[in-house]
């Protein structure tokens, strides 16, 4: 994606690893792993699991919180198919939604083009409910495949690519499809903790 950094899988986990033991080291006895893009998601994963192993003996827990992103950005699909919303992309309703949401003032985070540009075209419906079918229930060969593999618009291979980085329409993106796309991560996220630390620190910690 124009403007995108990339950095190598293992530096990613180095990254997390040392971030992690340094919050363990500062005092925390309680720490949540989650990232908000599909790339490094498993080693997010990865990360946490082996810090928790190695970090629990020291009453220090460690958590991947993934329904922060794929299960909250499943939700919101769901949410824009049901009120006949593009499917999203790479800056389409969600990303660009989320940002006029947060902004402190109009155009302070999204240029007022995004009502205009052109885009890439994102998934039907019928793709992204095929592909998310995928991801659910994986085949052999699929099992491990990035979110969204073959999508309409999203392979470099289509030669007539709008490649400014926007995937699927964002024009309709609003303030209040913000509210509703962070209500839901947040939903989400919490629930998520939650039952977690039920897991690991049990029904007595999770009421204190």
């Amino acid at each position: 994606m124009p403007g995108s950094v990339s950095i190598p899988n293992d530096v990613f986990v180095a990254v997390n690893v040392a971030e992690i033991e340094s919050m363990a080291t500062n005092g925390f006895k309680d720490i949540f792993v989650m990232g908000d893009h599909g790339g490094g998601q498993e080693q997010l994963r990865q990360v946490a699991e082996q810090e928790d192993k190695k970090l629990s003996p020291k009453g220090v827990r460690v958590y991947y919180i993934s329904d922060y992103y794929q299960k909250s950005d499943d939700d919101f699909e769901q949410y824009s198919v049901d009120h006949h919303i593009p499917v999203t992309g790479h800056a389409g309703v969600s990303d660009t939604s989320e940002l006029l949401f947060f902004e402190p003032a109009p155009g302070k985070y999204v240029r007022p083009i995004y009502k205009t540009v052109p885009f890439d075209p994102g998934p039907t419906p019928e793709q992204w409910k095929a592909d998310l079918e995928r991801r659910r229930n994986p085949q052999p060969a699929q099992a491990g495949a990035p979110r969204g593999a073959g999508q309409q618009g999203e392979g470099t291979s289509n030669p007539n690519r709008v490649n400014n980085g926007v995937s699927s329409d964002p024009h309709m993106s609003s303030r209040e499809l913000g509210k509703v796309m962070v209500d839901i991560t947040v939903g989400n996220t919490i629930a998520e903790i939650k039952r977690q630390m039920a897991e690991k620190r049990g029904s007595k910690d999770q009421e204190n």
